[in-house]
């Protein structure tokens, strides 16, 4: 299994994120971390299941919310 660093500048995206659906309906940013948090174990378990959308980066989509997860 590989293991994640997630960067700073990541954290604050999805804080901001989560707190902008917590202001939209109780619960969703929640629910948001969650999808976050789905994703990057997706990634933990197999990186290379996704596909390359620059030189060396990859991308996740989270399921229920428009955002996806870059990594190298």
């Amino acid at each position: 299994m590989t293991e994640l660093v997630v960067r700073p500048e990541a954290e604050l995206d999805t804080l901001g994120a989560a707190a902008w659906y917590e202001g939209e309906q109780p619960d969703l940013g929640l629910r948001f971390f969650g999808e976050v948090s789905a994703a990057l174990q997706r990634i933990e378990a197999g990186p290379l299941q996704f596909p390359l959308v620059f030189q060396d980066i990859r991308r996740a989509i989270l399921h229920r919310f428009p955002f996806g997860v870059f990594f190298i």
